[in-house]
């Protein structure tokens, strides 16, 4: 867990199209502020840490068929 971007939200998609929308469109949405958000990525999934709950509760939201349920009860979450 980040101490600055507490609200993990992590994605699984194993189509390339779909990954190049879902970046761009949190690009569009939440911009490249480092601040807002950051990100971390694995040959299958993305994770994304933001600062603010209600970020993440959007992306969840907009993203939420990719979202990967938490299995990790030491990390603060983020349940919606």
């Amino acid at each position: 867990m980040r101490a600055d971007h507490p609200h993990k939200v992590k994605l699984s998609c194993h189509d390339v199209a779909k990954w190049e929308n879902i970046l761009l469109s949190t690009l569009s949405v939440f911009g490249v502020d480092s601040n807002r958000w950051q990100s971390e990525s694995t040959f299958d999934d993305m994770t994304f840490y933001f600062a603010d709950e209600k970020d993440a509760l959007l992306f969840r939201l907009q993203f939420g068929e990719y979202v990967i349920p938490y299995v990790n009860n030491t990390e603060k979450q983020t349940y919606f």
